[in-house]
C-alpha cells in the first residue's frame, strides 16, 4: 500500500546540500553517488516513526519515557538537560574547568598530552542525557536523535566562537563500509548544520578512513592511539596549503582520533586545525 501523499513529500530525500560544500576539483566517488541516489527513495523507517507517533504517541528519544507534550521527541526533564550551560572550559582541549581555574591557561590534563590541534570547543560534557542521545543516534539509528543533536550543535555556536582564520569545515569520516551499514552519519550532519550557521564552507570528503577499526570506546588510552594510527588520509589532490581547518566530531575523549586527522590534514598543507564537538568527556585526573 502506498504511503499518504504528505509522507512521500516529507520523506523523499533531497541529497546533501551542494551549495555548502567546497567543490574545487572534488569528485564524488561511486559509492557516494549510489548512496545519494538511495536517498531519493522513501524512508520507510521515518514513515513508521511518524505514523506510530501520530496514533500511539512517542517515547522520549533520550530516556524512553513519554513526552509531556504531543509531538515532542523529548520529555521536559531531558529537554532541560539539553540546554547548553555557561561552563568554563579549557581553550585547548575543551575539558570542563573548576570554578577557580583561569580560562586563559591550559588545564592540567592537556599539559601532559601531545595534542596536535590548536584549540577545541565542546557544547556539552559527555554524560547523562547527552550521552544517551548520542548513543540513540549512533548505535540505534534514531534519526530524530541525530536531528536534535545537529540542531543543538548549530544553535550552540556562533562564528565568533572559532578563530577568524578558519575557512573550511571537515568532518571526521567513517569507513565507507560502516557508512553503508548506517542510515545516519551524525558527524556529517553536525558539520553540515554548523557550516550553514556560521557561513563556513564544508568539504565532507576531505578526509577518508583507510580501514575498519575497533570502536574507540572499548579501548584504553594507549590502545586508542594504536587503533587509529595511520587511520585517516587526505583525499588525493586535496590542497589546504596555508589554511585553517575546523575539524568536527561527535565526542572528544583522549584526542587520539583528532590527532590522526590533524596529521592527514597537515599532509594536505593545512596550517592550523581546530576541533569542535558536541560533547567532551571528563578524563580522570
Amino acid at each position: 500500500m502506498c504511503p499518504p501523499v504528505f509522507l512521500c513529500r516529507v520523506f523523499v530525500g533531497e541529497g546533501e546540500a551542494g551549495e555548502e560544500e567546497e567543490r574545487g576539483d572534488t569528485r564524488v566517488p561511486p559509492y557516494e553517488r549510489k548512496k545519494r541516489r538511495r536517498k531519493t527513495a522513501i524512508d520507510w523507517r521515518k514513515c513508521f516513526e511518524v505514523i506510530k507517533g501520530t496514533f500511539f504517541g512517542t517515547a522520549c528519544e533520550a530516556c524512553g519515557t513519554a513526552p509531556q507534550e504531543p509531538g515532542d521527541t523529548l520529555c521536559a526533564e531531558c529537554a532541560q538537560a539539553l540546554r547548553p550551560k555557561a561552563e568554563a572550559r579549557c581553550p585547548r582541549c575543551a575539558i570542563r574547568l573548576g570554578p577557580h581555574v583561569p580560562i586563559e591557561s591550559r588545564c592540567t590534563w592537556c599539559r601532559t598530552q601531545r595534542l596536535r590541534f590548536r584549540s577545541a570547543r565542546a557544547l556539552f560534557t559527555y554524560d547523562g542525557v547527552v550521552r544517551d542521545l548520542i548513543h540513540a543516534a549512533k548505535f540505534h539509528q534514531r534519526t530524530y536523535a541525530a536531528e536534535r543533536l545537529a540542531d543543538l550543535f548549530a544553535a550552540g555556536f556562533e562564528r565568533k566562537d572559532f578563530p577568524e582564520g578558519v575557512s573550511v569545515i571537515v568532518p571526521v569520516p567513517m569507513h565507507r563500509r560502516e557508512e553503508r551499514m548506517r542510515d545516519t552519519n551524525l558527524v556529517r550532519m553536525l558539520s553540515e548544520r554548523l557550516g550553514k550557521k556560521i557561513h563556513v564552507k564544508r568539504d565532507a570528503g576531505a578526509l577518508v578512513q583507510t580501514r575498519m577499526a575497533s570502536p574507540q570506546f572499548t579501548l584504553d588510552p594507549a590502545q586508542r592511539r594504536r587503533n587509529v594510527e595511520g587511520l585517516f588520509a587526505a583525499r588525493e589532490g586535496l590542497d589546504l596549503k596555508g589554511r585553517e581547518v575546523l575539524l568536527v566530531d561527535d565526542i572528544l575523549t583522549t584526542g587520539a582520533t583528532a590527532n590522526e586527522c590533524v596529521n592527514a590534514l597537515r599532509d594536505a598543507g593545512a596550517d592550523k586545525v581546530h576541533v569542535a564537538v558536541i560533547a567532551r568527556t571528563q578524563p580522570a585526573h
